[in-house]
């Protein structure tokens, strides 16, 4: 269960989080108290989290008609390299962690049949697909399209999308899908102009987790804002500060402290949450929710809005909840050393109980009441 946090005349909404799949009766153990993140609305807007994570939601209005030079600082670093990785990711985050906060997302922007839309940094396609759900094959002309700069999260989006074509309705697989396409191409690069074969397109557009990992957020919105029709909206969502996801300050204080020993490794698991952060723990929402609605009016889109939403993760036991790391770069190295792989988990369990002190305490909850 979750309450909002926004500033006030911010928009407002209550995130209720969906029962997990496979979870024992009375094992569930709810951490941090809520997903928290920016979000907005002017059009529409937001932002993202987890674990007492929070993220912002994005939305914008009209198509703006100019053009603004960007403020960008150095994007965060997070590689999403090959297929296998981008599999550990998809499996670590995408269904339990991501799925709800884009269909908080769609809910703020929701297409309609027929729609042409855009889902930028799609990742492997978890929102991609939703949005081809909603946007249906009952209605021609409608499509989604997704952009990303990684080849391996493309490559298990690609899969996911066809696997989802194939499977029956009568298996529980997905009836009246609209096309999915997917293209490769940095958000904000000169050479991959990704909006050129787009512009005045689409009806939607989202960017799921996306933005706070762009070298030039101000250019990729505004090629973002030209891909649109006219009267077209934008939705977006990035994590609030890491303070605010508890499990996740847990894992980066695991990793920097004596136990791991691996500071690279705990600062690379900063950079999800470094839309409003210094590269470090602290941000404030305030700022994020900012810098947001500072970076849509600037990138050209009509009354830009954002807000932080807060919603909650469940997992079986600490060794799931540790299991996040999965979808970090460097697990494959963490993963292969035995015995630093156990000094992690137990040194998450630690710091765990070292952030519950600092939040006031978890809740245990049954399976059927997560």
């Amino acid at each position: 269960r979750g309450s909002t946090l926004a500033p006030e005349n911010a928009f407002h909404r209550v995130f209720e989080e969906p029962s997990m799949s496979g979870a024992t009766r009375g094992a569930l153990r709810r951490f941090a108290a809520a997903l928290e993140g920016l979000g907005g609305l002017g059009g529409l807007g937001g932002l993202g989290g987890m674990t007492n994570p929070s993220s912002p939601i994005a939305a914008v209005g009209t198509r703006p008609m100019r053009r603004i030079r960007s403020f960008a600082s150095k994007p965060a670093e997070f590689t999403f390299g090959d297929e296998d990785q981008a599999r550990r990711y998809d499996d670590a985050l995408a269904s339990q962690v991501f799925r709800p906060w884009c269909e908080a997302m769609v809910e703020i922007n929701e297409p309609v049949p027929g729609n042409k839309v855009l889902d930028l940094a799609c990742g492997t396609g978890i929102n991609t697909m939703l949005l081809a759900s909603r946007v249906g094959d009952k209605v021609p002309g409608g499509r989604v399209v997704g952009v990303d700069v990684s080849r391996g999260m493309l490559a298990v989006a690609e899969a996911k999308a066809k696997n989802a074509r194939r499977a029956p309705a009568s298996n529980g697989g997905p009836d009246g899908l609209a096309p999915v396409t997917f293209h490769f191409g940095d958000a904000c690069a000169e050479d991959t102009p990704w909006h050129e074969p787009f512009r005045g397109r689409f009806d939607r557009a989202y960017c799921h987790q996306g933005l706070q990992f762009m070298a030039d957020p101000i250019e990729v919105l505004t090629r973002v804002r030209s891909a649109l029709a006219p009267g077209g909206q934008f939705t977006c969502a990035t994590w609030a500060p890491i303070e605010h996801q508890p499990l996740f300050l847990a894992v980066h204080r695991a990793l920097s402290g004596p136990d791991v020993n691996r500071p690279e490794w705990g600062e690379a698991m900063l950079a999800p949450f470094a839309w409003n952060s210094n590269g470090d723990t602290r941000g404030s929402h305030a700022e994020g929710v900012r810098k947001l609605e500072d970076a849509l009016a600037r990138a050209g889109f009509d009354a830009p809005d954002a807000a932080v939403e807060r919603g909650y993760v469940y997992f079986a036991d600490v060794d799931a909840a540790a299991a996040v790391v999965r979808a970090a770069p460097f697990f494959a190295e963490l993963i292969a050393d035995e015995g630093l792989h156990e000094r992690y988990v137990r040194a998450v369990r630690s710091r765990l109980e070292e952030v519950e002190s600092e939040i006031g305490g978890f809740e245990r909850v049954d399976a059927e009441d997560a």
